[in-house]
């Protein structure tokens, strides 16, 4: 893991499948909730964008993980300003 810009971070995770890798989202987003479940001071959130790097370039990788990431940010955005009016 490494930190990208400003609050955002890079996690390379080597798997052989989009099962193994949503196996290992599952695992962060539970222990995240149980994080939040014991009521912290601060609360986290997460958003994330996924990306398998294949053939390519690094550029296009790195794009499509960010586009991705961008993606889950709006959707969590919209639904927000849905479930508040």
């Amino acid at each position: 893991m490494f930190r990208f810009a400003g609050d955002e971070f890079i996690v390379l995770k080597r798997t052989r499948s989009a099962d193994g890798l949503a196996a290992y989202i599952d695992e962060v987003k539970r222990r995240l909730a149980a994080y939040n479940g014991g009521e912290p001071p601060y609360p986290l959130s997460l958003s994330y964008g996924m990306s398998f790097f294949e053939t390519g370039d690094m550029d296009t990788f790195m794009k499509e993980m960010d586009d991705n990431m961008y993606r889950m940010k709006a959707e969590h955005h919209a639904q927000t300003e849905t479930s508040t009016v």
